[in-house]
């Protein structure tokens, strides 16, 4: 037991498989939605459990064959977009080699789904925010990185946060008009 000023954390709990789903050897973030009771496990294919105690596999829609801006990974938690469930999304590809080794750059797209099915019903025709172009040996990193990991629905705008190049925190004010 974990024991903070204002919360104790009672357990860890590790899952080998949900649902007759098995969990990746390298295990990445879960995005949390719905007060905590339900979590995007991955985006492609779209894996949505139902958490508490333990975690179940609720839903598994088809992913994504034809953003040409490689796979699309992990992002922000969902939100309402016109009727729509959608959230941010990250991606990448490789652009060049340096002597760090490969040099990638990210991008941002947006997903929408049907909320009762969570069935795909668009991506973005373009990325939304693109990691920042630089000199492959100006940083460590070397990669041109956006990941974008938080949203905040002002009505008619959401404000994004997002990790800018393994450096910077940022934030974006995206219209839901655009």
């Amino acid at each position: 037991t974990l024991r903070y000023p204002s919360f104790t954390v009672e357990s860890h709990r590790f899952f080998r498989e949900i649902g007759g789903v098995e969990i990746a050897e390298k295990e990445k973030n879960w995005t949390f939605f719905q007060n905590g009771e339900r979590a995007i496990y991955s985006i492609n294919p779209l894996r949505i459990l139902s958490t508490g105690l333990e975690a179940s596999l609720l839903s598994e829609t088809r992913g994504v064959n034809d953003w040409p801006h490689g796979e699309p990974r992990g992002g922000t938690q969902i939100f309402q977009l016109n009727g729509w469930a959608a959230h941010f999304f990250h991606s990448s590809v490789k652009i060049a080699d340096s002597k760090h080794g490969p040099v990638r750059q990210y991008f941002a797209g947006l997903l929408c789904h049907d909320p009762s099915t969570m069935a795909l019903v668009a991506i973005s025709e373009r990325p939304i925010l693109i990691g920042s172009p630089c000199s492959t040996e100006d940083r460590p990193s070397q990669h041109q990185v956006v990941f974008p990991c938080g949203v905040v629905d002002l009505g008619r705008s959401v404000v994004v946060s997002y990790g800018l190049d393994d450096l910077d925190c940022a934030l974006e004010v995206v219209e839901k008009d655009a």
